[in-house]
């Protein structure tokens, strides 16, 4: 034992006073924030042109994205089988409705409409477009246990959606809508409302170097919430709150994340130094009035 001590006493290293002096403390570098202006993708013009045709005045978007086994229910209520004939004739009836585009700005569409034809032979897709609707797609693939959670769940899609989008849009659509599902009575757990957050984001960020159209104010982009408990609770809406604003939060965290982490044309730059610590969500932008930073 001491001659070990007496090895380490005559060995190379040196002592803690002389190593501590010969170190050299770099100065600190003044920190430079450029300004970077990226498109959003080489359709930028375009997706402006949509966003402002579905946001025009007046109007609003209809939802007729019904899956083809809820589009069988409503045949049903009428004593009509579930067949292709029918559903197309269902669809007719709803886009040949007169005046409809005086109050509808966009159509969100099922995979199967945006490729169907009307009872009288034209695509869909282009009665829409002549009563300025534009066509929409939903995107998302539905619901699947999200382990580890109690009793949650977590929307599929993202697999291949880049590819499935730009055939959409070579099929006419111009917006996507993706929606998931956060249900409240247990929580919801962080995990849920993260996974949620994430996959919204990433839907965003692909949608946007696809030139579909999304909105963040509009519902697009818009988790669903879920009170499935027999009885209706008193702080309802204080969840429904919480849980949209931290989905809303975390979708803004995540979109950012992965749009700066990745090498494709649809990247966010930071243009104000520091995030600063103010709670989330934050409502305004910078005060400059040049800057385009995420709203942060």
């Amino acid at each position: 034992m001491a001659s070990a001590a007496a090895l380490l006493k005559s060995s190379f290293l040196p002592k803690k006073s002389e190593w501590g002096a010969s170190r050299q403390v770099a100065a600190p570098r003044p920190v430079t924030v450029s300004m970077v202006v990226v498109r959003a993708s080489t359709y930028a013009d375009e997706l402006v042109k949509t966003a402002k045709t579905v946001a025009s005045p007046g109007r609003g978007i209809l939802a007729m994205d019904e899956s083809n086994a809820t589009c069988g229910k409503r045949l049903a209520s009428i004593g009509l089988e579930n067949t292709e004939a029918n559903r197309q004739a269902y669809r007719t009836l709803l886009v040949t409705a007169p005046g409809l585009g005086q109050y509808i700005s966009g159509a969100i569409l099922f995979e199967e409409t945006l490729y169907q034809s009307a009872v009288d032979g034209r695509k869909i897709v282009d009665i829409l477009a002549e009563q300025g609707i534009v066509p929409g797609i939903k995107v998302d693939k539905g619901l699947v246990p999200l382990a580890g959670s109690n009793n949650e769940s977590w929307c599929q899609g993202l697999d291949g959606l880049a590819a499935r989008e730009a055939a959409y849009y070579q099929a006419g659509a111009r917006f996507a809508k993706w929606r998931t599902v956060v249900s409240i009575p247990n929580g919801p757990s962080e995990l849920a409302v993260k996974e949620a957050a994430w996959g919204l984001a990433r839907y965003a960020a692909i949608s946007q170097v696809w030139i579909l159209f999304l909105d963040w104010t509009i519902g697009v982009v818009n988790p669903a919430t879920m009170n499935d408990m027999d009885q209706p609770t008193n702080n309802d809406d204080e969840w429904y709150g919480r849980t949209t604003g931290l989905c809303r939060s975390w979708s803004l965290r995540s979109s950012w994340t992965a749009s700066t982490a990745s090498s494709g044309p649809s990247r966010w730059r930071r243009r104000c130094g520091p995030r600063p610590s103010t709670p989330w969500p934050r409502t305004t932008s910078c005060s400059r009035a040049s800057c385009s930073s995420p709203p942060w």
